[in-house]
């Protein structure tokens, strides 16, 4: 199912517009792939039981697509919203992550995986 909606999301990013002023948030097959992945998105907080994610798409240089999902903080109930910023609250988590920087600009890591 990922792989399926990746697929159509990146069809429609890869496939000329009718119009070369036509903004790409325009097209009606973007349109499609986004409303997909919204519901996909949904679906997935609820079966993962992911509290909130906030998810922007951005296409050469634009802004194309935003949107929150959830919950910023449970416990007040605050909505994520697209520019909700989030902590990642685990000195474990940060620690990995900064080890994994290290090694990446140490090119003992891939970038792309």
């Amino acid at each position: 199912m990922t792989r399926m909606i990746v697929a159509a999301f990146a069809f429609a990013l890869a496939t000329p517009l009718a119009s070369p002023a036509q903004s790409l948030r325009d097209d009606p097959r973007v349109a499609s792939a986004l409303n997909l992945m919204d519901l996909w998105v949904d679906a997935q907080l609820a079966y993962e039981r992911i509290p909130g994610i906030s998810i922007g798409i951005v296409h050469d240089q634009e802004l194309i697509w935003s949107k929150g999902y959830g919950y910023a903080d449970v416990e007040r109930q605050t909505l994520a919203r697209p520019n909700t910023i989030y902590s990642i609250c685990s000195k474990n988590g940060e620690r990995r992550i900064l080890k994994w920087l290290g090694l990446v600009v140490k090119d003992c890591l891939p970038t792309s995986s």
